[in-house]
């Protein structure tokens, strides 16, 4: 007899002879030769996809109810590290050709992602133009002022405040 097949009925296949007289394999209606196997292996494949759709949803959530997790910067720092493995995956032309679409497509949701959060902060007042980051260095130049005499270094300081602002935004 073949192995995993057992007699004593159950099984809901029909041979030439009549009704099945195999064991349907566990949970199952069929026995290994009537479909029992396949059965077997649809279920496994239905519990795994339950299972990972039960992961995917907890994962899910928890991105949805973590503080940090809702920072659109965070989704920019992924897209970039996702973009940054597949460069380093390439290596050489061939490999880089052949990974094109994907690496066009990261670099075109980090541009779109970057627009947005852009966009978001710019809207909550979160994002500083730049007359309002030269009008804050003006203050600080003459809070400082207030407080060093000395015409030299508060020029010295001064220069460099200007410098810094205006090589952040470039």
């Amino acid at each position: 007899m073949a192995e995993g097949i057992e007699k004593g009925g159950g099984c809901q296949g029909a041979s030439k002879h009549g009704p099945c007289s195999n064991k349907p394999v566990p949970d199952g209606i069929y026995c290994p030769i009537h479909g029992g196997a396949t059965e077997l292996k649809v279920k496994e494949r239905k519990s795994l996809m339950s299972y990972r759709l039960d992961k995917w949803n907890s994962r899910i959530n928890h991105h949805t109810e973590h503080e940090k997790l809702k920072s659109i910067r965070a989704e920019i720092g992924i897209l970039r590290m996702m973009l940054e493995e597949k460069l380093s995956q390439c290596h050489d032309g061939h490999a880089l050709m052949l990974q094109s679409q994907a690496i066009t497509n990261l670099v075109l949701g980090i541009k779109q992602t970057v627009e947005a959060c852009h966009k978001l902060e710019k809207s909550q007042g979160i994002l500083l133009d730049k007359q309002a980051v030269l009008t804050f260095a003006s203050d600080v130049i003459e809070i400082v002022g207030d407080v060093i005499t000395d015409e030299a270094q508060l020029e010295e300081i001064s220069n460099r405040i200007v410098q810094s602002v205006a090589s952040d935004q470039s």
